[in-house]
């Protein structure tokens, strides 16, 4: 967690060598599972259509 999120990308932590920026959930929604199983849903059906996924992550820089 970070004083401000998301992380602003002119934020020196990003370039830190002792740093990790990594994704998390910090939601707790009810709807939450539901709302995964939607993204999971759309993005299969753009991957089956050629189209670019939604929120992919940079396997590079884990963001």
């Amino acid at each position: 967690m970070f004083e401000t999120e998301p992380l602003p990308a002119d934020s020196p932590l990003w370039d830190h060598e002792r740093v990790l920026v990594s994704p998390h959930t910090a939601a707790l929604d009810a709807a939450e599972d539901r709302l995964i199983a939607e993204l999971f849903a759309a993005n299969a059906t753009r991957l089956l259509d050629g189209h670019e996924l939604i929120n992919r992550v940079n396997t590079v820089e884990f963001y």
